[in-house]
Protein backbone atom coordinates (compact mmCIF):
# COMPACT_ATOMS: atom_id res chain seq x y z
CA UNK A 1 0.00 0.00 0.00
CA UNK A 2 1.48 3.62 -0.98
CA UNK A 3 2.05 6.08 1.38
CA UNK A 4 -0.56 8.07 -0.05
CA UNK A 5 -3.20 5.40 -0.50
CA UNK A 6 -2.98 4.83 3.32
CA UNK A 7 -3.80 8.87 3.75
CA UNK A 8 -6.79 8.61 1.42
CA UNK A 9 -7.90 5.92 3.85
CA UNK A 10 -7.02 7.48 7.22
CA UNK A 11 -8.89 10.82 5.68
CA UNK A 12 -11.79 8.58 4.92
CA UNK A 13 -12.32 6.90 7.80
CA UNK A 14 -11.85 10.16 10.23
CA UNK A 15 -13.59 12.80 8.71
CA UNK A 16 -16.10 10.61 6.37
CA UNK A 17 -17.12 7.45 7.59
CA UNK A 18 -16.42 7.83 11.67
CA UNK A 19 -19.05 10.81 11.65
CA UNK A 20 -21.43 9.26 9.55
CA UNK A 21 -21.14 6.43 11.88
CA UNK A 22 -21.90 9.16 15.20
CA UNK A 23 -25.09 10.41 12.89
CA UNK A 24 -26.59 7.24 12.58
CA UNK A 25 -26.16 5.95 15.97
CA UNK A 26 -28.52 6.35 19.26
CA UNK A 27 -25.44 6.20 21.77
CA UNK A 28 -21.96 6.80 21.93
CA UNK A 29 -21.11 3.14 22.78
CA UNK A 30 -23.13 1.79 19.36
CA UNK A 31 -21.17 4.39 17.58
CA UNK A 32 -17.76 3.26 19.65
CA UNK A 33 -18.99 -0.59 18.62
CA UNK A 34 -19.12 0.33 15.06
CA UNK A 35 -16.39 2.05 14.83
CA UNK A 36 -14.29 -1.08 16.21
CA UNK A 37 -15.48 -3.49 14.34
CA UNK A 38 -15.09 -1.01 11.11
CA UNK A 39 -11.66 -0.47 11.74
CA UNK A 40 -10.69 -4.19 11.91
CA UNK A 41 -12.42 -4.42 7.94
CA UNK A 42 -8.97 -2.85 6.92
CA UNK A 43 -8.40 0.77 8.95
CA UNK A 44 -6.00 -0.87 11.80
CA UNK A 45 -2.85 0.21 10.70
CA UNK A 46 -2.95 3.86 11.79
CA UNK A 47 -5.13 4.16 14.90
CA UNK A 48 -5.15 2.08 17.96
CA UNK A 49 -8.37 1.12 19.38
CA UNK A 50 -7.92 3.32 22.50
CA UNK A 51 -7.20 6.24 20.35
CA UNK A 52 -10.24 5.37 18.30
CA UNK A 53 -12.47 5.72 21.24
CA UNK A 54 -11.70 8.87 22.13
CA UNK A 55 -11.71 9.99 18.68
CA UNK A 56 -15.14 8.40 18.37
CA UNK A 57 -16.05 10.59 21.68
CA UNK A 58 -14.64 13.50 19.84
CA UNK A 59 -16.32 13.61 16.76
CA UNK A 60 -19.82 12.45 19.08
CA UNK A 61 -19.45 15.47 20.74
CA UNK A 62 -19.09 17.77 17.72
CA UNK A 63 -21.68 15.72 15.85
CA UNK A 64 -24.10 15.76 18.33
CA UNK A 65 -23.55 19.19 19.74
CA UNK A 66 -24.00 20.75 16.43
CA UNK A 67 -27.44 19.25 16.19
CA UNK A 68 -28.41 20.55 19.67
CA UNK A 69 -27.64 24.05 18.86
CA UNK A 70 -29.90 24.29 15.54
Amino acid sequence: MSAKYKEHLEEKFLYTLIPNICKNSDALEEAQGKAKELRKKGYDFFITEDNLEIYVEETWNEVWGKFNEQ
